[in-house]
Order: C-alpha cells, then sequence, then structure tokens
C-alpha cells in the first residue's frame, strides 16, 4: 500500500520518504525506486506536511507525528489493535483522517498511475494463473515470500 502511494505521489512531483521495518519491502524499494529516500531510523525524519500511515504499528505512529508541520494531514489505512496515545495534536493542527472507502474517480486515477508504471508494479506483484492458487498466495503473503498475489484469470 505505502509503495503504491509513494508511485502516485512521485508522479505527482512531490518529495516522498519511505519508512518501514518489513526487511523484504526495503529490498524491493531499494531496487525498485532508486528515487526514494528510505529512511530505517526513525532519528532520520524531517517535517511533513502529509504522512501516510500503513504500518498499523502504534510506536510507528506516535513517533512520526512528532514530526508533522502544523496544518498537515495524518491519512491512516490501518487497523492499530493497542490504544494510541498522541500528545502532539492541539488545536486542529493535523487533520486525521481515515480510509473508508473510495471512489470511482479514485480508482480510475490509481489505475492510471500504476498502470504508468508498469515495471515497478510488476516487481510487486506476483501473478499466479489458477484459482486454485488462492490458498497459496495466502499462506506466501503472510509468511512474507511474496508482497502480493494476483490470480490471473483468463
Amino acid at each position: 500500500m505505502a509503495i503504491l502511494f509513494a508511485l502516485v505521489l512521485y508522479e505527482k512531483n512531490m518529495s516522498i520518504d519511505l519508512f518501514g521495518t518489513n526487511r523484504k519491502k526495503n529490498e524491493l524499494i531499494e531496487r525498485n525506486l532508486p528515487n526514494f529516500s528510505l529512511l530505517k531510523n526513525v532519528n532520520e525524519f524531517k517535517e511533513y506536511d502529509l504522512v501516510i500511515e500503513t504500518t498499523g504499528k502504534k510506536d510507528v505512529l506516535e513517533n512520526v507525528v512528532k514530526f508533522m508541520k502544523p496544518k498537515s494531514q495524518l491519512l491512516c489505512f490501518s487497523n492499530f489493535k493497542e490504544d494510541i496515545n498522541i500528545t502532539a495534536l492541539r488545536e486542529d493542527e493535523i487533520s486525521i483522517l481515515f480510509s473508508k472507502h473510495t471512489t470511482k474517480d479514485d480508482i480510475y486515477e490509481s489505475i492510471y498511475w500504476v498502470q504508468k508504471n508498469n515495471k515497478v508494479i510488476n516487481s510487486l506483484i506476483t501473478t499466479f494463473y489458477s484459482l486454485d492458487s488462492l490458498e497459496e498466495i495466502i499462506n506466501q503473503t503472510l509468511t512474507n515470500k511474496i508482497i502480493r498475489g494476483v490470480i490471473k484469470l483468463e
């Protein structure tokens, strides 16, 4: 999810820093997205106008909020299993948005940007050619052997 967001924002000429703890995803980013800044430690964070949170990790969110500029936006695409303690929010300085749904226009725009970056997208997706592969796709995704699996039906 974060990599797809980064691709869309990059195509719109925005400056992007990625931060993650998943080794396999970090290797993919380093190999396929050399123009992106991949931060490996919270101490490397800068100031941000927009943060898109996809990790679902409480400590990551609580740290990154400290680096958000006033009037910035936090977009959460995660389900946090613990209560979050964000003391940096005062008087609407940061807008917090949660993903509830997408519109038809969002889908079309996403398809456009994804197709524009076909080489990178293909490196993130493992294609299977049978619906019988569904269980294998789920297991390989859960064990981090693949990032995402797609079943191509023809």
